[in-house]
């Protein structure tokens, strides 16, 4: 064997050794990334979950408050009815009062 074909073999090697480096470097950060991508996954889940317990609590209070305005809304319709009722009752005989001791 001669110097060059020595020389190649060397160069080889060396090319393997490197190969062989960089494949575990590659492994290295290929694990990396995804340990911090499961890791951002796992931000990310937390706050979708955050958020959507926050939309339950705003979706629960504004039913309520739907609700009481639903509540307060019949009592006006109510009070309003009665008022009518008691200004159609009432209103011939305030008008047959006035006109009684009033227009005459």
């Amino acid at each position: 064997m001669n110097s060059l074909e020595q020389q190649i073999i060397n160069v080889e090697k060396n090319f393997q050794k490197d190969i062989s480096g960089l494949d575990t470097k590659i492994d290295s950060v290929k694990n990396e990334l995804n340990t911090k991508i499961d890791s951002i996954k796992n931000e990310l889940n937390a706050k979708i979950d955050s958020v959507n317990a926050k939309i339950d609590g705003v979706e629960k209070t504004l039913k309520k408050d739907i609700s009481s305005l639903k509540n307060e809304l019949n009592a006006i319709n109510r009070t309003i009815q009665v008022m009518l009722i008691v200004g159609i009752t009432l209103a011939p005989i305030i008008y047959s009062i006035f006109n009684k001791y009033f227009f005459n």
